[in-house]
């Protein structure tokens, strides 16, 4: 014979209790990991970081960064420049008059070892995008026949 033993409501209340409080913790944990970490969060520090590393590169009270010289540290070495280009549309074939004009677009990559900073200072950011009014570029000469 299964007796029916009384139930103790005072432990079932204590646990409901400490699992409301478990809940609330989790949540505020959980908020707080999400402002923390929230992508606009993240984007203003690294915006924020951005600036710093163009001011101390370009500022001219920080900086000696001069443009118009080219970024040789060996003067008897030519400066590497790679170059992307890719076709964005096509504005007129006229096979006749064999006239081909085409918009493209163009990348350029170059080392200046003068553009350079501690990624640990600025929030671990190792590269960024400089206004190209700001840093050295190479002339560009199109020929076309």
């Amino acid at each position: 014979m299964v007796e029916n033993l009384p139930v103790r409501e005072t432990h079932g209340s204590n646990f409901a209790s400490h699992n409301a409080i478990m809940s609330k913790i989790v949540f505020l944990v959980v908020c707080a990991l999400v402002v923390v970490f929230h992508p606009a969060h993240i984007k203003c520090q690294i915006a924020s970081e951005t600036k710093k590393i163009l001011s101390a590169l370009f500022d001219s009270s920080t900086s000696n960064y001069d443009k118009i010289i080219p970024p040789r540290y060996d003067t008897t070495r030519a400066i590497e420049v790679k170059m992307e280009m890719w076709p964005v549309s096509i504005q007129e074939f006229n096979e006749a008059s064999e006239k081909f004009v085409y918009t493209a677009g163009l990348r350029m990559f170059w080392y200046d070892y003068r553009l350079k900073w501690n990624p640990s200072d600025y929030a671990g950011i190792n590269e960024i995008t400089a206004p190209v009014t700001k840093v050295w570029t190479p002339a560009i000469i199109f020929v076309g026949y």
